[in-house]
């Protein structure tokens, strides 16, 4: 990067950070507070620690976006609710401090960090939920049910902490319950299935696989709307050319097989 582009650059998040500066006082808030804010009030909680960090132990429904992450992050708080309160948190707060002035400068009306992070609410006592071990993964014989369960059938790869995936949520069963039992609608766990990703070749949260016949006939990513979903379902095949990776579960199965 040239010199002139690194002076702009620091020009412009000088002038972001320094519109949307509040005291540490306004900017921060104590567990307690924190607490009544995401708990009592229903704010949005972001974790803005690394993924590693987040599965190591976070709060009760968080979000994660990498603060570290500049490409992420940005990505990420796309799907967050400007006008809600939004309540944000790292281990010790410096990160959470940064990101919530961020976010203040990207047009979010109620911003706060939590002071002292995770520390600070580990020592007032307060718990956190510690993600599982891995659960059990769904056998390839299991998953070829499900993807013939019905005529056509769309198996979603989410994640509860990522933004896209939980505003996602809403807009896949206000979908299927449009689709009066046409389109069967199922969520699989993209923190647990990661030998059926490797398989299947999924490698972005969300995406989604649609299935007919159980044969994979196209796959999107990111977010979609129920009008999006609704033309991707009604799409024919002589309109659509089939992907060149379609192939059924069972496919998948036998290579496996002929391996052993």
């Amino acid at each position: 990067m040239s010199s002139a582009k690194i002076i702009l650059l620091s020009l412009t998040l000088t002038a972001v950070f320094s519109c949307s500066h509040l005291s540490h006082e306004e900017a921060n808030i104590k567990p307690s507070e924190f607490a009544k804010l995401a708990y009592d009030s229903g704010a949005q909680v972001l974790d803005v620690r690394t993924i590693g960090e987040f599965r190591s132990g976070h709060l009760k429904g968080a979000l994660q976006a990498d603060w570290l992450d500049q490409n992420q992050f940005a990505e990420r708080i796309n799907y967050l609710d400007k006008d809600k309160p939004l309540v944000v948190y790292c281990m010790s707060g410096k990160r959470g401090l940064e990101a919530a002035e961020f976010l203040r400068g990207e047009g979010f009306t109620n911003v706060k960090n939590l002071d002292g992070g995770l520390i600070a609410w580990k020592t007032s006592g307060k718990k956190l939920v510690e993600c599982k071990p891995h659960g059990k993964e769904t056998p390839t014989e299991e998953y070829a049910k499900l993807i013939n369960s019905a005529p056509q059938v769309i198996v979603g790869f989410n994640a509860a902490w990522s933004p896209p995936c939980k505003k996602m949520e809403s807009i896949l069963s206000d979908f299927e319950n449009t689709q009066t039992g046409q389109v069967k609608v199922i969520s699989m766990d993209g923190s647990t299935e990661s030998k059926l990703m490797l398989n299947l070749n999924v490698e972005a949260l969300p995406t989604y696989i649609l299935y007919r016949q159980g044969t994979e006939f196209s796959r999107k990513q990111g977010v979609l709307t129920t009008a999006d979903l609704a033309d991707w379902v009604a799409v024919k095949a002589s309109d659509e050319k089939q992907i060149d990776s379609n192939r059924t579960i069972g496919q998948i199965a036998r290579k496996q097989s002929s391996k052993h």
